[in-house]
């Protein structure tokens, strides 16, 4: 029994352990990216400055500016463009995401928009100001997707 339960135990921690690592977020430098996913890069947004690279699992994900806007994309290990997104000025935020955000969160203040395309949805994640401060992440028509505390 004594065995049993060490087993699973050892079993168990292990398994968290790997499930952790893959979702660990990990900043690589540019030669550590490979290939097919700069040319994509390159290809996509020739004229990106500043660009930050992490890897997640096997997710490649860059940080840029564009024409001083900030964007941020995620490629494939292959090199397939996953998600795009920028940020931009909270008062050009659609109305249904500004409502749907002063509805749900009344006492928060938005710091930041930005959007993320992926399979050619459009969201908004929208960071707040507030007690605690949020990161929260809309639908294109004002649904909440998903809300976490901002550190």
């Amino acid at each position: 029994m004594k065995r049993a339960l060490l087993a699973f135990t050892l079993l168990t921690g292990l398994t968290f352990g790997a499930l952790a690592q893959a979702s660990k977020t990990t900043r690589i430098r540019d030669k550590d990216v490979p290939q097919a996913v700069i040319n994509t890069f390159n290809s996509r947004f020739p004229k990106a400055t500043e660009a930050e690279w992490k890897k997640k699992g096997n997710e490649y994900n860059v940080s840029f500016e564009l024409n001083r806007i900030d964007h941020h994309a995620t490629f494939s290990s292959s090199g397939a463009l996953q998600e795009h997104g920028k940020e931009f000025s909270s008062s050009m935020i659609p109305a249904v995401i500004r409502e749907a955000v002063t509805r749900d969160y009344p006492q928060h203040r938005i710091d930041d928009v930005q959007t993320a395309i992926r399979n050619k949805a459009t969201n908004y994640e929208v960071s707040l100001d507030g007690r605690p401060d949020l990161k929260v992440l809309y639908s294109a028509s004002g649904k909440l997707l998903k809300k976490e505390v901002d550190n």
